[in-house]
């Protein structure tokens, strides 16, 4: 019900939304609908039919960097054994918190929809899969950012964890996979096929479940099962609230998105000829001022923000993605294994194409604007505090240029004992220029000291508007009878310094009040100190370097961008920032367990024109060392595969079939998966209408032992297994 009222809401949506749209270019046109102009298509943030290399050109992954050492010269990984320790060592990086297991989430499913998910038959309670997330930044500021960019699945029974992890120098996420990861073993790292992993995760990057999340033990049912085994597994109890698939959930969407801001950030501010090293600059400006505001503004008003920024920015999107972005779902449907004996029906496969999460348009000023708070997510805590810190101490060491703003206010104390009172102000200004300001707020006063208290609201006339803003324990000044107190301003929760759009500091706040009266007006004064400027002027110089200039045209490496405004700023860094050398790229080498076989290799091979067919479309799941799933009835001579592909035809033949069953009324997904027909580059009706699919079915048709009209009427779980360890 509520999946079809979505519908019914989405259609609506389009509707209203286009039909003004339709309806005034019909009018223009004199009501000729045939001068009707068809809408440009929008165009995907990430295309899961184009998976790209398979091994990084450039870069490498994260957990690479994490779990990779020189030895006499040659590189090797050190992935510490068993999982505990591997989180552990996870962990150890990560800021600490009161409760150390909030640092990396963890949840352990047991009938999912992973190609392990066969891995612990039939004892799938007593070895589930365990499914990782880190959603916490680093401790050490020499670390790079873990946050929602690695993400683990072990398989105890297969000795194997699945790895996926940003790759910062290219943009992208990388697939991996840990072999021979048990008791006795040395663990080697692959890189995965991405033509396989992509059939699933479409979005280039992890995927996870909606809610509720029924796969996990945050399923009261499979919670009851997995107790029947454990009470705690690698370190995870059991008994786990919906907290940890909610925050991997989250950590996944946050993901998702990281993709389509390098695509802004890359190719929306366009070559070095179209400005797009001003164009990446301002970029940068506006993320640091976002990330020192602690997410709350900046300052888009400013002309070098509106010519060198925006107007590229819209200008490059217009004429790429006139039809708007595509953002790719992260997002599987919920399933309960429970209820449906562990099948995966039609509509809850991963491997079905998913619609858009939703598409981004050049028009909607909130769409343009998000590359801003996406990039700005990349910049850490740790160093948005080091850039606030230094600013501010820089600012007041030099003696930078103040501006003063004015306020009247009215302050009620209202007296708690001899020594204790509270200081109630409600200030506004009766200027209306840029040097007013407004606020509400409280002090504690403790005898000469201002021990606590917030600013409610604080309120510019130019419009910039701060809430809870906090200060430290302050003396008090006695001068004519009256209090004097100088406060610094802090952001809530952050406790950055309180800051304006355009990045400079609240450098200070100054009240005073009678000593004796219970209430008062008396003038405010608030100083602004232009303390960001030293940023913009370290950013041009960094826009003007001939070589290592990080606002060339590429993906956006905060790490290294970071570190070079540092430097240029004069703060304390890390010298071995971003080596390459801390990695050897031989350690970059692709799973042999899978091999590629597209259409040129088949044709190399002198196969016969059916088995060309079925080693394009279907080598890369199918031709695996992994005999388990998905099953593999191309591995083997020719004697031997004719074998497999008899017992499997009756499987192979009915998936092929889907592709002729309408859409809503199919009872498994297709075979091969439409992202690899889209790869292709098939279009559905192409295709259908295709010599390989004709060959397939044909092929496949005649090493059926039961009439093929017969298949499609049998429930498909009910047909033989695969493969004889099935």
């Amino acid at each position: 019900m509520t999946s079809m009222l979505l519908m019914i809401r989405l259609r609506k949506t389009l509707i209203l939304t286009w039909l003004p749209v339709l309806m005034g270019a019909a009018t223009e046109a004199n009501h000729d609908t045939t001068s009707l102009t068809v809408m440009p298509e929008a165009v995907w943030a990430v295309d899961p039919a184009a998976p790209g290399n398979d091994l990084p050109q450039i870069g490498y992954s994260l957990f690479d960097r994490l779990f990779s050492v020189e030895r006499e010269g040659r590189g090797m990984h050190e992935v510490p054994f068993p999982f505990t320790e591997l989180i552990k060592a996870i962990e150890a990086r990560l800021a600490n918190e009161e409760n150390a297991r909030a640092r990396v989430k963890q949840v352990l499913i047991p009938l999912g929809r992973s190609l392990q998910r066969h891995a612990a038959a039939p004892d799938y309670f007593k070895y589930p899969r365990v499914v990782v997330a880190v959603d916490s930044e680093s401790a050490n500021p020499d670390d790079p950012l873990l946050k929602d960019r690695l993400f683990l699945g072990y398989q105890e029974k297969a000795n194997l964890i699945e790895v996926i992890s940003y790759n910062e120098q290219y943009g992208r996420f990388e697939f991996q996979v840990v072999r021979n990861y048990g008791r006795g073993t040395e663990p080697k790292v692959f890189y995965a096929e991405r033509a396989i992993c992509l059939s699933c995760h479409q979005n280039g990057g992890p995927i996870f479940s909606r809610a509720a999340w029924s796969e996990t033990a945050a399923n009261p049912k499979i919670a009851r099962r997995l107790l029947d085994e454990h009470s705690v597994y690698f370190g995870i109890p059991v008994n786990r609230s919906a907290l940890d698939p909610f925050a991997i959930d989250s950590s996944t969407d946050r993901a998702n998105l990281l993709l389509p801001y390098q695509l802004l950030w890359e190719n929306g501010c366009g070559d070095t000829s179209n400005g797009g090293r001003h164009c990446r600059a301002q970029a940068l400006i506006a993320a640091l001022q976002y990330r020192l505001s602690s997410k709350n503004h900046f300052d888009n008003k400013s002309s070098l923000y509106q010519n060198q920024f925006l107007r590229v920015l819209k200008g490059n999107w217009a004429e790429q993605w006139p039809g708007g972005i595509k953002i790719p779902n992260p997002d599987i449907p919920n399933r309960n294994p429970i209820s449906q004996n562990g099948r995966i029906s039609v509509d809850l496969d991963p491997l079905v194409l998913r619609q858009p999460l939703e598409i981004w348009s050049v028009h909607r000023a909130g769409d343009v604007e998000r590359m801003i708070k996406g990039i700005a997510e990349a910049i850490t805590t740790l160093d948005t505090h080091h850039l606030d810190a230094h600013l501010f101490n820089h600012g007041q060491r030099i003696g930078v240029n103040m501006r003063r703003l004015h306020s009247k206010c009215e302050l009620v104390n209202k007296r708690f004992s001899e020594s204790k009172y509270r200081v109630s102000f409600d200030c506004q200004t009766d200027t209306w220029d840029s040097n007013g300001f407004a606020m509400e707020g409280r002090l504690y006063i403790d005898n000469d000291k201002v021990s606590d208290g917030v600013i409610d609201v604080l309120r510019l006339t130019e419009g910039t508007v701060l809430k809870r803003l906090d200060f430290p324990p302050t003396h008090l000044r006695a001068v004519d009878a009256k209090w004097i107190v100088a406060l610094d301003l802090y952001q809530q929760p952050t406790g950055l310094h309180a800051r304006l759009p355009t990045g400079n500091a609240l450098h200070r706040l100054e009240l005073s009040w009678p000593v004796e009266r219970v209430s008062t007006k008396e003038d405010a004064t608030l100083s602004v100190m232009r303390d960001f400027d030293p940023v913009r002027d370290a950013i041009k110089q960094l826009v003007e370097r001939k070589q290592e200039n990080p606002f060339a045209i590429g993906p956006f490496q905060a790490e290294r961008t970071i570190h070079a405004l540092f430097e240029q700023l004069g703060i304390a860094t890390n010298k071995d920032c971003c080596d390459d050398a801390v990695v050897p790229m031989q350690l970059a080498i692709l799973d042999s367990n899978h091999s590629r076989a597209f259409s040129e290799n088949a044709r190399r091979s002198g196969k016969t024109p059916d088995m060309q067919a079925l080693h394009r479309f279907c080598a890369s799941c199918h031709k695996s060392s992994d005999a388990t799933f998905p099953p593999n009835f191309l591995l083997g001579d020719s004697e031997r595969v004719t074998k497999k592909l008899t017992r499997c035809a009756p499987r192979i033949w009915y998936r092929l079939n889907m592709w002729r069953i309408p859409e809503a009324q199919r009872t498994k997904s297709p075979m091969p998966p439409i992202i690899a027909v889209q790869a292709a580059e098939f279009s559905v009706d192409q295709w259908l209408g295709s010599n390989e699919f004709t060959r397939l079915q044909r092929y496949i048709g005649t090493l059926l032992k039961i009439p093929s009209e017969r298949l499609l009427s049998q429930d498909y779980d009910t047909l033989p297994a695969c493969l004889s360890d099935q």
